[in-house]
């Protein structure tokens, strides 16, 4: 697969600058899910002594794999996308910046600085599970009155980032180690997780500017699965009141 290809040619190519202490993937590819569309999370860790000339060089490291059609770099991150087609997000950590957020797969680690490192699930915390909630109650209050004064695209808008918040909550339900990857390869192998997913692609299939409103209440009707059974830990944090009243306020529309 390219994506392996790309990684060996770019890695070899920061060995020979001989700057970095540690390389290692995360992402699709340190979870073995990736395919031949996916994207590149390539990490280094490099001491504070030899940082500056790292970042100046980063970029002609990088052009040793492919021709570079865009880059742009955000805090620790550049974000690269190569003429052949693949998105690299490359990232240059200090040691005391390295995160224990999902899985990884060692390149180069000469002096161990990863022998430790304990993969933290992607879950939601109950308390995120409540701020995410209200966002969605939020969003389908704006969605009744967009809709109610015909605001039809605005109301198409928002109705899509209803369905979004409802597909975060099915996986919190059915994958929650891989929960804050979103809509990102999202397959559930249960057969009652197969059967949510049916349901929430059936919306998917409605979700259009003439059947908004129809989507909306099935994004309801499907959403009451999760609040109805919803683990005890995480109820503290749902605002069950509220989201009894916004339900009643959609399925009230004509």
């Amino acid at each position: 697969m390219r994506q392996y290809e790309a990684v060996e040619v770019i890695s070899n190519a920061i060995l020979e600058e001989n700057l970095v202490e540690s390389i290692f993937l995360k992402g699709s590819l340190a979870r073995s899910s990736e395919d031949v569309y996916s994207n590149i999370d390539l990490y280094v860790i490099v001491q504070e002594a030899k940082l500056n000339l790292f970042l100046e060089r980063q970029l002609k490291i990088l052009r040793k794999y492919e021709v570079i059609v865009y880059s742009k770099v955000e805090e620790n991150q550049l974000t690269v996308v190569f003429e052949n087609g693949i998105l690299l997000n490359f990232y240059t950590l200090l040691p005391n910046e390295l995160d224990y957020y999902d899985d990884m797969v060692v390149i180069h680690d000469p002096k161990g600085l990863l022998e430790n490192y304990k993969k933290i699930d992607l879950e939601y915390s109950p308390a995120e599970v409540g701020e995410l909630l209200d966002k969605f109650l939020l969003t389908s209050i704006e969605f009744h009155n967009s809709y109610k004064r015909e605001d039809i695209i605005y109301s198409f808008y928002l109705a899509s980032d209803m369905f979004k918040y409802l597909g975060i909550f099915i996986r919190i339900k059915y994958d929650p180690k891989y929960a804050k990857l979103g809509l990102k390869h999202f397959i559930l192998d249960s057969d009652e997780a197969s059967g949510i997913r049916e349901k929430y692609i059936d919306i998917a299939r409605k979700l259009k500017i003439n059947s908004v409103l129809e989507c909306v209440k099935m994004i309801y009707v499907l959403l009451d699965n999760y609040i109805n059974n919803i683990p005890i830990l995480f109820a503290e944090y749902i605002n069950f009141d509220f989201y009894a009243y916004t339900k009643r306020k959609i399925m009230s529309i004509n």
